[in-house]
């Protein structure tokens, strides 16, 4: 028996992935915006480190 797969099945295949893949990337890359400061808030960061009771 042999498998004969059409090139339009195996087309329509690999588009589906790709927007697959696509969607998932505009998905992280949306999250990953959200969690980076811009330049307003690292000036009000307060980046000064505490020192502890062993620190001398």
């Amino acid at each position: 028996m042999v498998n004969i797969i059409k090139e339009e099945t195996i087309e329509n295949s690999v588009k589906t992935l790709l927007s697959d893949i696509l969607e998932y990337d505009n998905v992280v890359n949306k999250m990953y915006d959200d969690n980076v400061l811009n330049d307003d808030d690292i000036e009000e960061l307060n980046l000064k480190k505490e020192r502890d009771d062993f620190e001398r």
